[in-house]
């Protein structure tokens, strides 16, 4: 029996290599990881320069694991495996997680109903590559939240110096915070995760001049029910419900009547894997993506987007950009087209009130909305617009301001430096 095996054995691992070898060939190349949001390594360029400098054997090594054949079927079959001997990840400082999980989030294609979808994971705690933490409750994937006090008394009195230099604009402030504000488990929960906190330790120290305007009350109450669709399980946005209650807060505080959600019409976008999906293996995440729900505005003359705040430069974009979104990994980008430095969107709206949107993405889906109060809407990325904010508002006639930033753009001093490049 020995004697077979020392012939079998080798005969066998030659074989797999051949056949691992030759599926190499015969396989077409992966384009692209949906489910990961991102693309796939293709085959490296040779050349001298890239052998000898050790870039061709880096990107052969990223080359192989990414085109491994039926790499997919293989990781699915691993992460199948590790649901079904529940192998939790800790963050090494023995946490032992045993609460098996409940619902709270959507689901595509059907669009279930978030208590309609049966997850397998238990609550779990992973730290990912780039320092994030996630954690994973009731297949809803989160990121653990923490502040830095000196970090929200610097964005506070940015938004003071906005106010006081823009004497003529009426600047609002909207703090918008993430699920895991609603959605962390108790255990995970401490004093420095507390977005609240941070919310309130922001608006403390600003001056009356800036108005505050209180999206968290809004969102609170709409988490209380598991079933509201308010935050995507596999992405740390809000979804367009979410991003309604930031719209009807800031009418609140702005003086106008909110159009009510049921009065408009709605549409889908299916099959949405998240940022979250790319840094995860588990599989309530991986193997249930998000849906997108829009809700369909009048329609405007004009939405263009341009390079600069100069505007010299424009190229084609809308509210809603949908053509060929089946072909992209962020569908996300159904909102306004994604981030450009500038938008301007143009109404029908029988007013002459001008606003500017200073936002980060979570903007993206809370600017639509606001087509139905003003003739005009500049929408500003902070991160790739340069330019001084009191001359635009000057040229442009701008009546409102409104400065949208998430929470964990507070996290560091990123959100007060973008703010401050734009009023030197």
């Amino acid at each position: 029996m020995n004697k077979i095996l020392k012939y079998v054995v080798p005969a066998l691992f030659l074989a797999m290599i051949l056949f691992v070898s030759v599926s190499y060939i015969i396989v077409e190349d992966n384009k692209t990881f949906p489910k990961e949001n991102r693309a796939a390594q293709q085959f490296p360029e040779v050349s001298k320069e890239s052998v000898f400098s050790g870039e061709f054997t880096s990107g052969m090594i990223k080359y192989m694991n990414d085109q491994f054949p039926f790499r997919n079927t293989f990781m699915k079959i691993g992460n199948k495996f590790n649901d079904v001997m529940h192998l939790d990840v800790s963050t090494g400082d023995g946490i032992k997680i045993e609460k098996p999980a409940v619902n709270a989030g959507g689901g595509a294609g059907e669009r279930l109903a978030p208590s309609d979808i049966e997850f397998k994971s238990k609550e779990v705690i992973e730290n990912n590559p780039g320092g994030t933490t996630l954690v994973i409750d009731k297949g809803m994937a989160m990121e653990y939240y923490s502040f830095e006090p000196s970090y929200l008394s610097a964005y506070a009195k940015s938004l003071n110096r906005y106010a006081d230099e823009l004497p003529d604009v009426n600047v609002y402030s909207m703090l918008v915070p993430t699920s895991a504000e609603f959605y962390l488990p108790e255990k995970f929960r401490n004093d420095d995760c507390s977005q609240k906190k941070a919310i309130d330790a922001v608006y403390a120290e600003t001056n009356s001049k800036v108005k505050r305007v209180d999206v968290y009350s809004g969102l609170q109450k709409q988490t209380a029910n598991k079933d509201n669709y308010i935050y995507f399980r596999t992405d740390h946005h809000w979804t367009a419900k979410g991003a309604y209650e930031g719209y009807a807060a800031f009418c609140k505080k702005a003086g106008f009547t909110a159009v009510p959600l049921k009065d408009m019409e709605k549409a889908y976008v299916d099959d949405f894997y998240g940022t979250f999906t790319s840094i995860t293996e588990n599989t309530d995440i991986t193997e249930n993506p998000d849906y997108i729900e829009y809700y369909l505005q009048p329609e405007t003359k004009d939405v263009t987007a341009f390079t600069d705040l100069d505007m010299a430069t424009s190229y084609d974009t809308d509210l809603f950009v949908t053509w060929n979104l089946g072909d992209v990994q962020n569908k996300y980008l159904v909102f306004l087209g994604g981030d450009h430095p500038l938008t301007r969107i143009v109404t029908n709206r029988d007013t002459d009130r001008t606003l500017v949107v200073i936002k980060d993405s979570f903007g993206n889906a809370l600017t639509p909305f606001l087509v139905n109060h003003y003739k005009t809407i500049y929408v500003i990325d902070p991160r790739t617009a340069h330019g001084d904010i009191r001359d635009f508002c000057k040229e442009h006639n701008v009546d409102d301001l409104l400065i949208e930033s998430y929470t964990f753009s507070l996290s560091t001093d990123g959100a007060r430096q973008l703010l401050d490049t734009m009023m030197p």
